[in-house]
């Protein structure tokens, strides 16, 4: 349960600072929402699980593009996948 609570939080950092941080300094926001989320793996006693979230959440960033160049390609099928992860 607290992997999958880590998977979405994960995901949705991501997206949130897709979202609203320019793109010029998306990299910081990554960097510091991913430090963010390992401290707070740290804290809870499930950095295993929070690494595993955080690989989770960069897959999610190359395989969801903001842009619609691949979206059209790839549907929705990593929803897919973080559903059935969550599931597990």
């Amino acid at each position: 349960m607290i992997l999958a609570g880590f998977l979405l939080l994960a995901v949705g950092a991501a997206d949130l600072v897709r979202q609203f941080v320019p793109r010029a300094r998306q990299w910081i926001g990554y960097l510091t929402v991913g430090l963010l989320l390992l401290v707070l793996g740290t804290v809870s006693g499930a950095l295993l699980a929070m690494i595993a979230a955080l690989a989770v959440g960069a897959l999610w960033v190359w395989l969801m593009p903001a842009d619609d160049s691949r979206r059209s390609l790839l549907g929705f099928w990593p929803a897919v996948a973080l559903a059935a992860l969550c599931a597990i």
